[in-house]
């Protein structure tokens, strides 16, 4: 049986010569070679961060429920812009999505949620732009990082990002 180091990554259903040129620009080569091919990084959401203990810059997972609806409205340009404030029960936290229409429909007022993303400072008030954000208690606890750099627009894979 030969080694996973010396067939070509073709050789996988649904990877044909375009893609595997995608993979080689990876210095991915070989089945073996992807199967060694680890994410730059993962998303651990099993550290949950009081609101009032973050640091501004600091990528953290906090446990909060929505405190206020979700409210849209339109910035420069024309984007959509929408925010909301949530509470961990001691602080709040302002969080805001920039051009996501179906925030409105999937984030509930008094709903617990999971939010993962950088800590900024606007006026003394600690906020996160584009949070990653699940239902709280959904067992979800270590997410890897996707990236979009090689999505393909055709068929919405994703491609490892390089480390």
């Amino acid at each position: 049986m030969a080694s996973l180091y010396e067939i070509p990554i073709e050789n996988i259903n649904g990877i044909g010569t375009k893609r595997g040129q995608l993979y080689r620009k990876l210095d991915i080569d070989s089945v073996g070679a992807l199967v060694r091919f680890y994410p730059r990084a993962y998303e651990d959401w099993s550290k949950i961060s009081d609101i009032a203990t973050l640091a501004v810059s600091e990528t953290s997972c906090i446990k909060v429920t929505l405190s206020t609806p979700v409210t849209e409205h339109r910035v420069a340009g024309g984007k959509l812009l929408a925010t909301t404030s949530v509470s961990d029960g001691y602080a709040y936290m302002k969080i805001a999505f920039f051009n996501n229409k179906y925030i409105k429909s999937m984030l509930r007022m008094g709903e617990e949620y999971l939010f993962y993303g950088k800590v900024t400072s606007s006026g003394g008030i600690r906020e996160m732009i584009n949070p990653t954000f699940a239902k709280a208690n959904t067992g979800n606890v270590i997410h890897p990082k996707k990236s979009s750099r090689y999505a393909s627009r055709k068929n919405k894979r994703y491609y490892p990002r390089r480390c």
